[in-house]
């Protein structure tokens, strides 16, 4: 395997991943979480395809796009706002010794 310098987010859209620079030189592009943790990999013939599907769905298949793109940011949000939270709780494995030192 070899390092690539292109990768696209796994939260983009259809048509902004078309013009990305990576497919000049590559015909697959690893995806990408937030967190940069590998998704998988986009074909771009099946990019193509998926893109002309779109197209002929009509603009009824809108709603649902940004529906589901503000049901994802929602989550991440709210993920993120949790993860947070439990990272102030305090952590007490070092306590756990199996004897109770209370007074």
């Amino acid at each position: 395997m070899e390092d690539i310098a292109f990768t696209l987010p796994a939260q983009a859209f259809l048509e902004g991943t078309r013009d990305h620079a990576g497919w000049e030189s590559h015909a697959a592009l690893p995806v990408i979480d937030h967190n940069r943790g590998f998704i998988g990999v986009l074909y771009h013939s099946a990019l193509m395809h998926a893109i002309k599907a779109h197209r002929a769905e009509g603009p009824d298949r809108r709603l649902d796009d940004t529906l589901a793109v503000l049901g994802g940011m929602y989550w991440l949000s709210f993920s993120a706002i949790l993860r947070a939270l439990v990272s102030t709780l305090p952590d007490d494995r070092d306590n756990r010794s199996g004897k109770d030192v209370s007074p």
